[in-house]
Parts: structure tokens; C-alpha cells; sequence
């Protein structure tokens, strides 16, 4: 894909495989150095030591070779390497290249580098994404759609969208993402799921449903059930319309993506990035305070320009602005719509009227 590139298994299936494990083994396959060469001692015509391979390749367990590995280059002939037994004595193991006569000791640990099974060697994420790009997400549990989230595209923040509009708790959004994207597979259980084995594995009715939408359009939804009862239940999750069912090892998934509102919801009182403050505004009954931030010489620093212009103690304003951005609210009160704003009544009830104290942040453009 352009200058970088990824590995795909296509035979007995067609997957994405383990770029890590395959580099792994191909680092070691072209890394390993021989201990010895197996056979019986002799002197050249040149004079120089040399080894006569055996010729019972039984002995060695190459007669039948417990696999086989071709590695073919962009240029060249392809090459395989055949692994026999493991030498009981040091726990070596014996090799030889197919194309060669001669037969080789190489150290026992190549064993575990090379000889990998189809699981070892295939991709263990149930999703792959990469989480800056993501700008939607849809979940979907206890038949109905529960909430969605997109990115503001200039703050970066989520909001919820469907069904009332709040903004979101960027965090647990975040934990709902990594949730799905630590997916892995413990067992693959098929590659080509039927009804009957949708059924039988609780997709036909899935605990959830999370869509998620990239940039560029791309969306992809995953599907996670679980069966079987508490104490050994036992996790699956799948691509919808792949046909590929995995058990997963991750626990916890339902409870960070299968969020409520009230979780969903961003518990800051009050929105805004203390960096891009450049005035604020403190209104009393009787006052106004207006303070603005000035720089100099790349330091930044706070002046008060009403009711009389004067410096003031950065550390201050600093306080103010942390204990603004740390209010977090434990209970609200909702208008129903935007059309149907609470009353006055309401509001003075809870000490917020046209007298009450209040804050204004403005950024460097007025907003």
C-alpha cells in the first residue's frame, strides 16, 4: 500500500495476518546461525576440514520433516528450510534447506520462532482502527438505538447527537473506542458463519451494536455477545457480514460500550479550553470586572481594564479559570426542547436569575 506494506495469509483462508509475528519470524529465520553441521568429520582435497552429511535423514527426523518453510525473495528463487527433531541431549533442533545435502543444528528457540500454527499467525484484533480519525459512533443494545456520538471538527470534542443532543464525555467515548479496538480473538470459532451459527453464538440478537465511521466515509459495525451463565460465561464478537466469529479474552467490553446518558455525559458544568480564553467577565448585582490577558514577551499576563485599569495577580485569575473548569455537576435539570426553555420560576428556584453572579469567557475573536 504506496511505501508501506501489510502481510495477508490466503492459503487455507483468506485473513489478515500478524505483521509483528510474521516479521518476528522472518528476522529469526534470517538471523539463525549454525552450531554445528551434523555428519562425519573429513579433510578435503584442499586440505581444509569438511563434514560428509548423513545420508539416514531418519535419524535426524528430516526423512519426514515436521514442516516446512518457503520463503520466497522480490528477486531469486524461493528457498525452504525443513524442521526435524529436537536433539534430546542440548534441545537443539535439526534443520536442513531442502535445495542442500548437508543437515544443521541451530538453537532450540528457532523451534518457537518458526514453527507457528495458522492461529499464531493470524491477526488477533477482532477491529483495527486508528482512533484520531474516527468522527462517529453508533451503539445499538436492548433492541433500540441508544446513542450517537460525532467529533466537532474543530475542537475535536464528541458530542451526542441522537437521542437528545449534550456534549459528551470525551473520555468514556475514548474507553468505549479502546474497548473495541483491544478486541481480541482467543479462538476463531468460523470463517464463514451460517444462520444457524449466528444464532447459536447469540448474534441474532446481540448484546451490542457499534458502528463505527471514519474519515473519509468508511464505517464498520461490531457485533459482541455473550453466552452461557455468569461464573462461565464465555465472549464472542464479529464484523457484521464477515462471517468470522471470534471468543474473545477481553472482559468488560458491555460496560464500556454499552454506555447510558447519564454515563455518556460530559459532567462539566462548563465547556471551554483555558488556553484560548483571552477575557473574562465577572458580573455582580452593582459590578462588572473585566479582565484580559496580554503577552509579553511570550509570557502571558493578566490586566484588569474595568472598574479601574490595574494589574492583577495572574495566580488569581489562574484559580479562577481552574476551579471554573473543575466544576462538575452531580444532578441537572433539562429543558425539553430548545423551543421550551425552563421558566423563570425554575430558575430562581435554584438561585440563577438576571441577578445571580455570573462569568463570561471570551476567546481572542470575541466568541
Amino acid at each position: 500500500n504506496g511505501e508501506e506494506f501489510s502481510w495477508v495469509i490466503t492459503d487455507p483462508i483468506k485473513a489478515e495476518a500478524d505483521s509483528v509475528a510474521l516479521l518476528g519470524m522472518l528476522a529469526h529465520l534470517t538471523r539463525a546461525k549454525a552450531l554445528i553441521y551434523v555428519g562425519k568429520p573429513s579433510v578435503g582435497e584442499d586440505g581444509e576440514d569438511t563434514i560428509i552429511p548423513p545420508t539416514d535423514l531418519s535419524i535426524y527426523g528430516l526423512d519426514k520433516p515436521r514442516y516446512e518453510l518457503t520463503a520466497t525473495p522480490q528477486e531469486g528463487d524461493p528457498e525452504t528450510l525443513l524442521g526435524g527433531e529436537i536433539n534430546s541431549f542440548d534441545k537443539s533442533l535439526f534443520v536442513k534447506m531442502k535445495a542442500s545435502k548437508h543437515v544443521m543444528s541451530v538453537p532450540g528457540q528457532f523451534e518457537y520462532q518458526i514453527n507457528k500454527t495458522l492461529f499464531d499467525l493470524r491477526q488477533k484484533k477482532v477491529f483495527s482502527f486508528e482512533h484520531p480519525k474516527v468522527v462517529k459512533l453508533a451503539v445499538e443494545y436492548g433492541g433500540k438505538l441508544q446513542y450517537v456520538v460525532e467529533k466537532h471538527p474543530e475542537t475535536g470534542l464528541f458530542y451526542c447527537v441522537e437521542p437528545t443532543s449534550f456534549r459528551a464525555d470525551s473520555d468514556q467515548v475514548a474507553m468505549a473506542l479502546t474497548a473495541l479496538g483491544n478486541l481480541q480473538a482467543k479462538e476463531f470459532i468460523s470463517d464463514s458463519a451460517d444462520g444457524e451459527m449466528l444464532r447459536k453464538y447469540g448474534f441474532d440478537q446481540p448484546k451490542f451494536r457499534a458502528t463505527v465511521s471514519s474519515e473519509g466515509g468508511s464505517s464498520t459495525t461490531i457485533l459482541y455477545s455473550a453466552i452461557g451463565p455468569k461464573e462461565s460465561k464465555k465472549e464472542y464478537a464479529m464484523i457484521e457480514g464477515s462471517g468470522v466469529i471470534a471468543r474473545i479474552s477481553v472482559f468488560g467490553t458491555l460496560k464500556r460500550v454499552a454506555l447510558d446518558l447519564k454515563s455518556l455525559r460530559d459532567k462539566k458544568a462548563i465547556g471551554f479550553n483555558r488556553k484560548l480564553v483571552s477575557s473574562i467577565e465577572l458580573h455582580a448585582e452593582k459590578e462588572v470586572v473585566q479582565l484580559r490577558r496580554q503577552e509579553n514577551k511570550d509570557e502571558f499576563n493578566w490586566k484588569m481594564l474595568k472598574p479601574t485599569p490595574r494589574n492583577v495577580r495572574d495566580s488569581q485569575v489562574e484559580g479562577v479559570l481552574y476551579k471554573l473548569e473543575s466544576l462538575r455537576w452531580v444532578s441537572f435539570t433539562e429543558a425539553h426542547t430548545k423551543e421550551d426553555p425552563l421558566d423563570d420560576k425554575v430558575l430562581e428556584a435554584r438561585g440563577i436569575s438576571e441577578k445571580a453572579p455570573r462569568v463570561k469567557l471570551f476567546t481572542e475573536d470575541g466568541i
